[in-house]
C-alpha cells in the first residue's frame, strides 16, 4: 500500500480547490437580479428600493411609481452577490431584508404591496 504525506496530499488538493473558488466568483459577477414590484392595493404607490453591500456601498437606488393593481419589472437591476435591500413605500413604511444568490444566474427580488402590508421575497431559481 502506497502512503502519501499530509503535505503532499494538501498541496495536490490546493489547485482544484482554489480553481473552484475562482469559478464561484466568476458566477456571481455574471449573475443578475431582476426587481419586480407588485401593487395589489387600490392606490398608486411610490416605492424606493435601495440595495447596498455589507460594507454600505450602494449598488442600486431607485424610486418608482406603481399604479393600483399593476406591477413593474426592472430587469438586471444589479449583479449577483450578497446585499441588504431597504424598501420604503410612500415615504413611510420601510422593510429590509438580506439578498443572497443561491446558485442562480437570474433571480427575482419581489416587493409585494397589499392594502395591509409590504412583503419582500427572493424567488428561488
Amino acid at each position: 500500500m502506497k502512503c502519501y504525506s499530509r503535505r503532499r496530499l494538501l498541496t495536490s488538493m490546493s489547485v482544484p480547490i482554489s480553481s473552484f473558488g475562482v469559478g464561484c466568483l466568476s458566477f456571481l459577477s455574471d449573475a443578475k437580479v431582476d426587481v419586480i414590484v407588485i401593487n395589489d392595493s387600490g392606490n398608486e404607490r411610490d416605492v424606493r428600493i435601495a440595495v447596498t453591500t455589507e460594507d454600505g456601498n450602494e449598488v442600486f437606488d431607485r424610486t418608482i411609481t406603481v399604479g393600483p393593481d399593476t406591477h413593474k419589472k426592472i430587469e438586471s437591476a444589479f449583479k449577483g452577490g450578497e446585499y441588504r435591500a431597504r424598501v420604503q413605500v410612500n415615504n413611510s413604511v420601510t422593510r429590509t431584508t438580506p439578498i443572497t444568490m443561491n446558485g442562480c444566474t437570474t433571480q427575482r427580488f419581489v416587493v409585494s404591496l397589499s392594502p395591509q402590508q409590504v412583503s419582500l421575497s427572493l424567488d428561488d431559481c
